[in-house]
Parts: structure tokens; sequence; C-alpha cells
């Protein structure tokens, strides 16, 4: 649910994305290397994107005799021939077979993967799709680019993963199990359909998702983290595309705002600092002006400009050794949102110190959170769970709903709900020292970094923000964490909810934060 290298405007050397679990949405759990772990698709959606236009889908039954296992054996990858193959046939209104499906578990590195393959009336690869996933790793078999590889072959296809079918690096393990599990069922359809197989079920297909029970949910890895996109309420047929154009957009952003890439704005400011104004996108403009008004807003408590200090402590951290006044001293003089500058006429910014790096880890992921919002709605989904790597944004709730639940969990134990919100429309951070603060030497050491003393913060153990736009929920969790409960009447006037959970466990809120709670789930109700 982090990444080390995420830091970001008042973020220090490791930033945190722990925060609320959406109840009724699961809170998947990423690395920086997969897809994230969840359940993506029912049997019954699954059938419907493979097939949209089928009247009945028909439940069969095939039985290998042992003539016929003979004759698979040596073909399938997997060596293990079924005695029956239970697979579906869609048909049309008039009975003509469309397609067919197989749904079964392969077995990854240690889990398996549920899967469906969809094939047309020629029994050519027509679909895959990832039901479950349970790896932690090697998740990328999830990815569209890596699944449409397969459409169109047929049961002469090589499926040679390396060959036919490209790899994923650091996902070789799930990629050869789905590549055998595919090449073997079209082997085994093949056969199946060539035998006599038993009508087992004709019915017609489910209906596409169109209310709040029946979600569409997808995840991909960005910005170093997991994005998962849940929706309800649409058809897949409008759902989908504006799911993957969701994706896009954040992958976009991701080019522009990440600092570990060298053609990113972000990176190419950094290493002009001192220098000549550059030349950025206008999204990047945008964000860098956005985080000068948030460092005003927060009095400073938020601070895009950190980077010199971000890494002294990502050093220290590793060395474990505390730095020096003259090291600090040195981070807190070439670190500071004053020395961005910002010509909007024409699009350029600049650091006028060198030395001086932008960090947009406390921001960025919010601007790219209501960027993909916004996608979504131009796409016709308008209602929508967002959940990037912990921080949560809720566009319209489902059908008969008043929102979308969230709960927070203890900053002690995760397992311990400490406090339940019902929001729409808006968006939920969390800041916490609970998994990612750590020491030096025997000295406590928060991921969060002071912008006026260049020091870890140490006023409090977790606050979770509750605001109108991703990008306010995102940059307020950072200074609410470096102000601790002393910004109750700061965060109340700027008409943003905080929930502060202190080092001794006590439970602080302001009353915006109250006016969207609906219980806490602890057994100690915030105090105002």
């Amino acid at each position: 649910m982090e990444r080390e290298s995420s830091r970001g405007g008042g973020i220090g050397w490791r930033r945190l994305f722990a925060t609320a679990a959406a109840v009724g949405i699961a809170v998947i759990a990423t690395t920086s290397r997969g897809f994230a772990r969840g359940d993506y698709l029912t049997r019954e959606q699954a059938l419907a994107l493979a097939f949209p236009s089928a009247k009945t889908i028909e439940v069969r039954e095939a039985k290998f005799d042992a003539a016929a296992v003979a004759s698979l054996q040596p073909e399938l990858r997997r060596k293990s021939v079924p005695a029956q193959l239970s697979f579906y046939e869609a048909r049309d209104e008039h009975g003509a077979t469309r397609g067919y499906a197989i749904v079964r578990d392969v077995l990854g590195k240690s889990e398996p993967i549920t899967y469906l393959s969809a094939f047309d009336g020629a029994r050519r690869v027509q679909a895959i799709e990832i039901l479950s996933y349970r790896e932690s790793h090697g998740g990328e078999v999830g990815r569209e680019a890596f699944r449409r590889q397969f459409v169109g072959k047929d049961r002469e296809a090589k499926l040679a993963l390396g060959g036919d079918i490209r790899n994923v690096s650091g996902a070789t393990i799930s990629c050869r199990a789905i590549t055998d599990a595919v090449h073997d069922d079209l082997l085994l359809l093949d056969a199946a359909v060539r035998s006599t197989p038993t009508l087992v079920e004709s019915r017609a297909p489910e209906s596409r998702p169109t209310t709040g029970d029946a979600e569409i949910r997808r995840a991909r890895v960005c910005m170093g983290t997991s994005l998962e996109i849940s929706v309800a309420d649409v058809a897949p047929e409008i759902a989908d595309p504006a799911i993957e154009a969701a994706f896009a957009e954040g992958a976009r952003l991701d080019g522009l705002l990440s600092h570990y890439r060298d053609d990113s704005d972000i990176s190419r400011l950094n290493r002009a600092a001192g220098g000549e104004r550059i030349a950025v996108s206008s999204e990047t403009l945008e964000v860098l002006a956005e985080s000068i008004r948030l460092a005003r807003a927060t009095q400073g408590a938020f601070d895009p400009c950190l980077g010199a200090a971000c890494d002294l402590w990502t050093a220290a951290a590793r060395s474990q050794q505390w730095p020096d006044e003259v090291e600090i001293g040195r981070a807190r003089e070439i670190s500071g949102v004053r020395y961005l500058e910002l010509s909007p006429a024409e699009s350029t910014a600049r650091l006028a110190k060198a030395g001086v790096r932008l960090d947009l880890g406390g921001i960025g992921k919010g601007y790219a959170l209501d960027r993909m919002g916004a996608v979504l709605r131009r796409n016709g989904v308008a209602c929508a769970l967002l959940n990037f790597g912990g921080q949560i944004l809720a566009l319209d709730p489902p059908r008969g709903t008043e929102g979308w639940n969230v709960d927070v969990a203890a900053s002690w134990d995760r397992r311990v709900v400490v406090a339940r919100l019902r929001i729409a429309r808006a968006s939920v951070a969390t800041s916490s020292d609970a998994e990612r603060g750590g020491t030096i030497g025997t000295r406590p050491v928060s991921h969060i970094v002071v912008p006026s003393t260049a020091l870890p913060a140490s006023a409090t153990a977790s606050v979770t923000i509750y605001a109108r736009s991703a990008l306010d929920a995102d940059a307020w969790s950072t200074a609410a964490f470096v102000l601790g409960p002393d910004a109750e009447r700061l965060t109340e006037d700027q008409g943003i909810g905080a929930f502060w959970i202190q080092t001794d466990r006590r439970l602080l809120s302001n009353s915006v934060y109250a006016s969207i709670a609906c219980d806490a789930g602890g057994d100690r109700a915030p105090e105002r």
C-alpha cells in the first residue's frame, strides 16, 4: 500500500498511503511491482462482456473417454486431462452458436487465478478476462495489453511465452500460467465440441450490471501504487471504455508529474533549478499553482519544494545516522515554495535557487484523482469510487444510497475501526506513521517532514482528511499531520474535515468531520 520512493510536498523520506478502507468495496492490497489482487468480475459479468448479444447461454458438459484422454495428454501443457469439461455455449435469437467460454482456475505461484477464456463460433480466442487474482505479485496478466495478445488465436497457434505471447517482466509465473491455460483450453474446447456434450442448463444471459449491487471493478498500478476504480449503475459497454480512459489519464499525468521519470516536467524543472525558465504543460502549471495556493492556505505546513529535506532523511534512514545541524540547515535553506516561480502567460516555471527540488508526492495523486474522476463523468460514468493507494475519491453514490461508506482504521492496529464516514462527491485521505514511521538508532522518526524546520513531524500519530476535492484532501492530510490538532480552527475555516489520532490514542475531530461521521467503530468516540 505504499512505496518508499513516493515522497512529496511536506512528505518525508517515506510517503504512507495506508488509509481508510471502503465498506462494500474491498480495498485491495498491492505492491509496486504488480497489478492489484482482488475480485474484478463475477462469472455472469464476464459472460455478459464476452457475449453482449447472446439470447441464451447454455451450459454443456463433455466427458472424455480413454481414447480422448490418450490423444490430448501429449499436447496439454498442464498434463492433466479432466474426466469432463463444463463450458458455455452462447446462442443468438435464431439458435445459432455465437461462441463458447470456459471459466476455470489456474495455479499461479501459490494461489489460483480465476479466469474466463471466450471463443468465437470458429473456436478462436475472442477475449480473456481475469475474474479473481489472489497473488501479491505478477498480476500484470490482468492488463489489457497482455490479454489482447490472445485474441484471434486458435488451436494451431504456438502460444509460446516470449514468442507470439510477450512476457511481462516481474510477472513471468502468472503470464506463463495464463498462457499455458489458454493453450490447453483451446485443445480441450475443440475436443469437447467435437464430442456429443450434454446440455446441462439453458438460460437467458444475466442482465448487464445496471444497479448499485452489481459493480464493475478494475485495478492498475499507477504512480508507484495501486489504482482501483469501481463503478455502478452503468452498463459494461459504457463502464469499460470509461475506466480505460481514466487509467490512461492517470498514466499520462504520471509522465508529467513524477520526479522519478527523467523526461517529466518535474524532473526537467529540478535539473534546471537556479537557471532559466522551463516550458511545462498546462496540467503541470495548474498543479504547481494549486501547490502554491495550498502552501499559503495551510500556513506553510504543506510545501511542494521539500525534495532536499526528503533526500536528507532518506539517506539518514538508510545509513542510520542522524544528520548534523549543518546538514539540516542546508536542507532547510534549499527547500521551500518561495523558490517556485510561475509564468502562466508563457506556460513556464522556474526554481529560483540551485539545489531546490520539487516533489509532488503530497499533491500529485490527489490532482490525478480529480482529473480521472472528470474523465469518468465525461465518458458517461457518474457513480464511481476511486481508490488510489488508499486515498478515496467518491463520485455520485450508488442508486438508493446516500453515499459510499468509508472506514478509518486505528493507527495502532489496522484491524480496529475507529470511525466511519459516508461520502459522495468528495475525497478522504490519511497520513499516518502506523506502518512507515521508523527509527534512526533509538530515535523515532516520522515519515513526514515539517517544512519550517526540515525535521520529522511529531505532532500526531494519524490524521484523516475529508475534502470536496482529492487535491485538497491530499495536501491537507500532510498539513494537518504536521500541525496536529492545533489546526482544528484552520481546517474548519477552509471547510476541511479533520480527524486526528494522537500518540496516546485519543481521538479528536473538527466540526466539519463530525458532520459526515456515521459513528465510531472503536471503543472511543472522537472528542471535540
